[in-house]
């Protein structure tokens, strides 16, 4: 147990005045969203290490995967939030947030992204994995309703081929 989790990790007090102080901010908690659009299922599950409470079938999932490379069983993680319908992933709290946001969003100092990548890949098994794509800042995704996505900017992890040299940029 981290120092961090010991501190934060248990129910949100209710107060009449906000804590001046971030421990005071404390959470045992993660709530993840399902978006239901038309004929799209949107998952948003923004914090890695919570595994959810379902498995919950979604073409589209935005996943939190900072430090999942660091888990003691990543695979198990990922297995509740990745099915074989899911199209889409699009990582998210996986960049280093204690550096400048720039154009380019840089992993966290010690987490194997690339290695998470081709977790999610054989998430699907024999079939060919959801397309990846790793936004930049302010980076826009269009969702269709056919299914199809056309994002702005970012890099693509090409085709679930789990190799770094295959992270490829993205159409603007």
């Amino acid at each position: 147990m981290t120092i961090l989790r010991w501190i934060l990790d248990h129910p949100l007090e209710e107060r009449s005045a906000p804590p001046w102080w971030f421990g005071g901010y404390k959470d045992d908690q993660n709530l993840s969203f399902l978006i239901l659009h038309g004929r799209r299922r949107i998952l948003v599950h923004p914090s890695a290490g919570v595994r959810p409470m379902a498995v919950l079938k979604a073409d589209t999932v935005f996943l939190g995967l900072g430090r999942v490379s660091a888990m003691d069983d990543p695979d198990d993680y990922l297995s509740n939030l990745i099915e074989p319908e899911t199209r889409l992933v699009v990582p998210i709290h996986w960049d280093r947030f204690t550096t400048p946001l720039g154009d380019r969003l840089e992993p966290m100092a010690f987490d194997d992204i690339p290695e998470t990548l081709s977790r999610i890949c054989r998430q699907a098994g024999p079939a060919a994995g959801p397309d990846i794509h790793m936004m930049d800042a302010a980076a826009v995704l269009t969702l269709g309703d056919d299914g199809s996505h056309a994002p702005s900017g970012g890099r693509h992890w090409d085709a679930c081929i789990p190799s770094p040299d295959r992270v490829t940029a993205s159409p603007s």
